[in-house]
């Protein structure tokens, strides 16, 4: 029985030196230059294929006295041995820098609204736990950072929860809740009232998240229904950078969504109300 007929079988059947003659074979497509490399000889590299071959139960490269080629089922197996050799010498690399002193590297991403008072903190107080630790840090938007951690382009992912992903493949934890508030020029119309209406809120021009944002889709959904017609002051602005949003905000009289911990900061230095 080939390991085909019981395919849960096969991580105890392939070895990395099965991996390492694929990838070797594969790159240089000549069984003498293969045996050179791996310090054997060409009926070794032969019989090491063949016996390969006959695990998996399919050929995995076409041979001639003067050409070696893979098959697809060969292709596909070079590919795969390519990505865990590589994922195999990170792993040494990591190791050897903890060895030697240099620490490892966490890789953090986070979406642009998490809280930097708190991931401050948190990064302060690694660094005491953990003295030789690099941090590498990133700020994108949700989707991009959870193709990110899934691919483990990234170590941590710091996000909202309204977002797809697989939750049998990540561990998620709550850190902190976070309410939404709406951000406007101090000398805004609304910012007199006492009482805002959402109808009140649609009549005028906001700053919009990207379309793949959780926020967006309930900004949308109260638009649609609340909007009668375009606001006087002009369209909506979409964008993901806190900066311009900001300054948008100071110039006029549009409306911006942010995290309650961003307008506090944003109202303590002056810049807007909330």
């Amino acid at each position: 029985m080939n390991i085909a007929d019981a395919p849960d079988a096969f991580e105890r059947h392939i070895t990395i030196r099965h991996l390492r003659l694929v990838h070797v074979l594969g790159r240089e497509l000549s069984v003498r230059r293969t045996a050179e490399l791996l310090h054997t000889t060409q009926p070794a590299v032969s019989r090491a294929l063949s016996k390969l071959e006959a695990l998996v139960g399919t050929p995995l490269f076409q041979r001639t006295t003067k050409r070696v080629s893979p098959t697809e089922a060969g292709f596909s197996l070079m590919q795969h041995a390519a990505r865990i050799l590589a994922e195999l010498g990170s792993a040494q690399e990591a190791i050897e820098s903890v060895r030697g002193g240099y620490g490892n590297t966490l890789s953090i991403g986070a979406v642009w609204s998490f809280s930097t008072e708190l991931l401050a903190a948190a990064l302060q107080q690694s660094r005491h736990m953990l003295p030789d630790m690099q941090v590498s840090f990133r700020t994108q938007d949700a989707p991009r950072l959870a193709r990110a951690l899934l691919t483990a382009d990234i170590d941590l992912m710091l996000s909202h929860a309204e977002f797809d992903i697989d939750l049998d493949r990540v561990s998620v934890e709550a850190i902190y809740p976070e309410r939404t508030v709406i951000a406007l020029a101090r000398n805004h119309t609304l910012a007199r009232r006492k009482r805002v209406s959402s109808t009140d809120l649609a009549s005028f021009p906001w700053i919009l998240p990207p379309y793949d944002s959780p926020l967006r889709l309930k900004l949308g959904r109260m638009l649609a229904v609340q909007r009668k017609g375009r606001p006087a002051e002009g369209a909506d602005v979409q964008t993901d950078s806190p900066q311009l949003a900001i300054e948008l905000v100071r110039r006029g009289a549009l409306l911006w969504a942010v995290p309650l911990r961003h307008a506090l900061q944003y109202e303590a230095s002056g810049e807007l109300a909330y």
